[in-house]
């Protein structure tokens, strides 16, 4: 297995070695590209010299200082003297790529450009995509620590349902106090009575309109069947989770979560994605209550991190926001502070949007 990074949402991603030179798939985004020979990834290099070399020169210059230098002012001030100079020389190498990106940004686009291209690339992210037959796919999604997210078997589509979406019928619609001719966004300062809790700040779309699944997997269809509350045995969400293509009991489920603070750190990732959809949605379609889901994704990110698929997600979204909302009025540093304490992994596209406000 090549261990590649596909070069539409940058994700981490596993081709079988069978497939080199061929045209794969990525199962995040859908996108198509050539998969590369093993042998173009077996080395990561920095300025043409691999890093291992490297890391081994300046362990072995380092030890070399510290010998003459112990000998001659002795050991622990050799030791201190040591240990300031390479923490010196990492700032400085870790300084001149980020400096080296950032020209890299200002010179290829604009900042405004930038946010349209990240906001697109989300976009087709979360857009569901069937693999065409005729494309083979092989990819395994894996972060730096090789936990699978998600596999995907040579010419086989994602998993669908297989039973209409009715055919549980052990529910009745919510019985709520929402328009019955268009859709709303609950957000800040506003609150949301379920008839199983009121829901504070709920960030959420909601409507006593049948739409279908034509507005957005996380708006809240009050004319959809929910269970009761408190459902012992719920079936899993597919891979693409919307509320509206939900069993009557998973809803019930979602809608649990809700009113518990959206903080139940064991909930099935996929009731957490179902929210995070109409949050990506307020931000990029709206373009409205920015900081206000800064929070939030923030909030979110501490307690789903364990998640490689989320924190990804999520970490491209937050800055985003950031991005966008700075083009109105200034952000505060402390909003910029949780945000950078809020992200564990970075990618070029993250670090370019954070950049910007260094």
């Amino acid at each position: 297995m090549n261990r590649v990074s596909c070069p539409h949402c940058h994700a981490s991603l596993q081709v079988d070695s069978a497939f080199a030179g061929k045209a794969v798939k990525c199962v995040r985004c859908g996108g198509t590209f050539i998969a590369p020979d093993e042998n173009a990834y077996s080395s990561e290099t920095d300025d043409g010299i691999p890093i291992l070399l490297l890391v081994a020169m300046l362990i072995a210059g380092h030890v070399v200082v510290w010998l003459l230098l112990g000998i001659a002012i002795g050991i622990s001030r050799s030791t201190l003297l040591v240990i300031l100079a390479a923490g010196a020389e990492l700032v400085v190498w870790q300084r001149r790529r980020a400096g080296a990106w950032l020209q890299q940004i200002r010179e290829s686009e604009t900042a405004q450009q930038l946010a349209s291209r990240c906001r697109e690339q989300l976009r087709s992210a979360f857009q569901p995509k069937e693999p065409s037959p005729d494309s083979p796919v092989m990819a395994q999604v894996v972060d730096d620590r090789g936990d699978r997210l998600v596999e995907v078997q040579v010419g086989r589509s994602p998993s669908s349902r297989r039973e209409p979406i009715y055919s549980r019928s052990n529910g009745k619609p919510l019985n709520v106090d929402l328009p019955r001719d268009r859709v709303v966004f609950l957000g800040p300062g506003t609150t949301f009575d379920l008839g199983r809790g009121l829901l504070k700040d709920p960030l959420v779309y909601a409507t006593n309109a049948s739409c279908g699944d034509t507005f957005c997997a996380s708006l809240i269809d009050a004319t959809l069947p929910v269970a009761a509350p408190n459902q012992p045995h719920v079936d899993d969400l597919p891979y693409w989770p919307s509320y509206y293509e939900s069993f009557p009991e998973q809803r019930s489920r979602y809608l649990d979560w809700l009113v518990g603070g959206r903080c139940d750190p064991n909930i099935e990732l996929g009731y957490v994605f179902i929210y995070f959809y109409g949050l990506e949605r307020r931000v990029l379609v709206d373009e409205l209550d920015h900081l206000a889901i800064i929070e939030e994704i923030v909030r979110l990110c501490n307690i789903y991190s364990h998640s490689n698929s989320f924190r990804s997600y999520s970490s491209s979204l937050l800055w985003l926001t950031i991005l966008l909302a700075s083009q109105e009025q200034p952000v505060a540093e402390w909003f910029i502070s949780k945000a950078f304490h809020a992200t564990e992994r970075w990618n070029e596209d993250v670090l370019g949007m954070c950049l910007t406000h260094v």
